[in-house]
């Protein structure tokens, strides 16, 4: 069962206008042209990079200062329903101690906001969280810890060209 939030972007041109609409699927939270699901079930950081991946997901990638506000905010709003505190991003140094990457895509962060002290390197501390007690800034952990994933999808994106 799909669950549709529209919004419209439309490119004009002199002939016609071409109109995008997107959509997030039941149970994700749309926040600019992206979808997120906070699951409550606790996994270790490589069982939730598979849990993600099983749902058509990935496990969020946090790209800028908007989207870490978002997180953060829902984040919090989810404390006074649930016990959860800290989240799994899909960050990790696990190559190269001290080179933090997007497992998905292999790529450097370039936005990060890491909670104070953070990350502190610690032995095998290679998978990176939404830290509940640095305020939901960046923090390293060992990667079997179990904490919540967090999903990110790409916004279901339909489009169509109406002549003008």
């Amino acid at each position: 069962m799909w669950k549709y939030v529209f919004t419209i972007a439309c490119l004009h041109n002199l002939v016609s206008v071409y109109c995008q609409t997107g959509s997030c699927r039941d149970g994700y939270t749309r926040h600019a042209n992206s979808c997120y699901r906070f699951h409550h079930v606790e996994l270790s950081w490589p069982e939730s990079v598979t849990f993600c991946k099983a749902t058509g997901s990935y496990l969020v990638r946090v790209e800028t200062e908007a989207e870490h506000d978002f997180l953060k905010l829902k984040a919090k709003e989810m404390l006074g329903t649930y016990p959860l505190y800290s989240f799994w991003i899909g960050a990790t140094d696990a190559v190269e101690n001290g080179k933090w990457l997007w497992a998905d895509i292999l790529t450097r962060l370039v936005y990060t906001k890491w909670a104070l002290g953070q990350p502190n390197n610690s032995p095998g501390e290679d998978c990176a969280g939404l830290y509940y007690q640095g305020g939901y800034d960046f923090g390293d952990w060992v990667c079997r810890t179990l904490l919540h994933p967090i999903c990110e999808a790409d916004l279901q994106v339909q489009g169509e060209t109406v002549i003008g």
